[in-house]
């Protein structure tokens, strides 16, 4: 397989999974029964049958080809010297790095197991019953927060389309789309990241929350609807940037 194809298909996979994640929140947003999910939870419906262990395994599949197109590019990639080429090396290994622990939890749900925040949790009970757990915690959720700092600011500056073949008027519609997903995807990080140091603060693992727990404490608060349903078209509008780059990018390890 191509790194061209690789990464189409990691694009597509990544895709899929924040657009099941948008439509957890949008129907949490209208449904207050509802409990929104995050990359795991909102695949929970995959896990009857056959063919949704097929679709959660082809899921997998399309992460790490994700994470494996995200290495490449990194080792190949040559369009900023000194300094920056190591930050950016970084950031790309560490989100490869990411998108391999979700290629794993998705796989993980295939065979009938029960991911997502109570996982979480009972993780970092034990980790902060440790010595130095409770610093670990508070250093990850800062690396977590300025990964979504980074993320808003890539969404709001950044070239975050790519050599798209489309007509012009079909990138300038996608422009403002694929802006305001990825930085709402960076906001959601951040809040991630801000839940993790507030648990290793007051020592409590009940404070951390992945991605659908967090959406739930947003819909709790005042205007919480509407603050889960921006974060709904967020997500929304980053799978569609997806899609579209899968479909229409040209794809080139050395190129930005």
């Amino acid at each position: 397989m191509t790194a061209g194809w690789m990464a189409r298909l990691g694009y597509a996979g990544r895709g899929a999974i924040y657009l099941m994640v948008g439509g957890s929140a949008g129907l949490a947003t209208v449904d207050p029964r509802h409990e929104p999910g995050g990359v795991t939870g909102s695949l929970r419906l995959f896990q009857h049958g056959w063919l949704g262990t097929a679709a959660l395994i082809l899921l997998a599949a399309g992460l790490a080809c994700f994470a494996g197109w995200l290495t490449i590019h990194a080792v190949y990639r040559r369009d900023h010297p000194g300094r920056t080429h190591v930050v950016l090396v970084a950031g790309m290994l560490g989100d490869a790095a990411i998108y391999i622990g979700f290629m794993g939890s998705v796989l993980a749900l295939a065979f009938g197991a029960h991911a997502g925040e109570d996982e979480l949790q009972a993780w970092i009970g034990w980790l902060i019953g440790g010595g130095l757990g409770t610093l670990l915690l508070g250093a990850a959720g800062a690396v977590v927060c300025l990964c979504g700092i980074g993320l808003i600011a890539w969404g709001a500056v950044g070239d975050i389309e790519g050599p798209l073949e489309l007509p012009s008027i079909d990138k300038k519609l996608m422009l403002p789309l694929g802006r305001y997903g990825t930085a709402g995807r960076g906001a959601a990080i951040l809040l991630v990241g801000g839940y993790l140091i507030l648990s290793a603060v007051q020592g409590n693992p009940h404070e951390a929350h992945e991605l659908g727990g967090m959406l739930k404490e947003m819909r709790a608060l005042p205007w919480g609807g509407a603050i889960t349903g921006a974060f709904a078209l967020a997500f929304v509008s980053s799978a569609a940037l997806d899609l579209v780059a899968a479909s229409f990018r040209r794809f080139n390890p050395r190129a930005p």
